[in-house]
């Protein structure tokens, strides 16, 4: 109903992200609630939330229009070796 409600107020983007702490509690799978947004909204999505290189690609396979990085960089012991792995797999 939300995404409805949202898609009739003209909103371009919808976010869906996964907290670290819903993540670490098993209460949140990323991929499932991107599919179920991508199944019921043409709106471009922004996706955020446990994003690295192992997964990327299943992530764009839902071809998003924005993926946000966090912790996977920030996080890395080499982030500057994360971001670029992270990179190589938005680029293919």
């Amino acid at each position: 109903q939300r995404i409805g409600q949202l898609e009739r107020l003209g909103v371009d983007y919808l976010g869906v992200h996964a907290g670290t702490d819903a993540r670490l509690a098993g209460g949140t799978d990323l991929m499932s609630e991107i599919g179920l947004v991508t199944a019921t909204s043409q709106m471009r999505l922004v996706v955020a939330g446990g994003l690295n290189a192992n997964s990327m690609p299943g992530v764009l396979g839902y071809h998003p229009a924005i993926v946000v990085v966090g912790s996977a960089i920030t996080g890395a012991d080499d982030s500057v070796a994360a971001a670029e792995a992270i990179r190589r797999v938005i680029d293919g």
